[in-house]
């Protein structure tokens, strides 16, 4: 039986298009690579996620950390094990960029 997963929409899929293992950050960086404009605002993001002190400890690669990624899966998805949709991070970005505009502007 699959478990479904409510989407923005309202509608429903099945937990198994979610990818599994790491790999679902391909997806995800071809994605965000396809819009230019929002390089700077994931770089941006990518840096805000990373913990403190990132570069002390191998690989020196600014990743969020297992965590604080189960904690935001679980609250986005209702499952730790979910992995975020190329379409999600591409609207999360896009909010992002809008809000952090909006921010400046007051």
């Amino acid at each position: 039986m699959s478990r479904r997963v409510p989407t923005r929409a309202g509608a429903a899929i099945s937990a198994a298009v979610f990818p599994k293992g790491r790999a679902w950050w391909i997806g995800a960086v071809v994605a965000v690579a396809r819009r230019p404009a929002l390089w700077p605002i994931a770089l941006v993001e990518t840096l805000a996620m990373a913990p403190r002190n990132w570069w002390r400890h191998w690989p020196p690669v600014p990743v969020p950390s297992p965590r604080w990624l189960a904690f935001r899966m679980e609250t986005a998805y209702g499952d730790v094990a979910a992995r975020p949709l190329p379409a999600d991070v591409v609207a999360w970005l896009v909010w992002c960029k809008v809000s952090r505009r909006r921010t400046r502007l007051r």
